[in-house]
């Protein structure tokens, strides 16, 4: 069931040489929390997913696979 943002993060996240830990460390989360969000199993509360954009430098609108225009 992997969602969109799942998929855009993964990717983000392997563009940037980071493991799952590294970015939950990052974060201030539970790697398990990365895995879930990466296959779509939970979504991350607004303030974390900022966070993740932040840390991957893309927008929330690409984060989350919003098309814009």
């Amino acid at each position: 069931m992997t969602t969109e943002m799942g998929k855009r993060l993964r990717t983000m996240r392997e563009e940037h040489n980071l493991t799952q830990q590294e970015l939950a460390n990052k974060l201030g989360i539970a790697r398990e929390q990365i895995t879930r969000y990466e296959i779509g199993t939970k979504l991350p509360t607004l303030l974390i997913a900022i966070q993740i954009s932040d840390v991957l430098g893309c927008s929330l609108d690409y984060l989350v696979g919003r098309r814009v225009g």
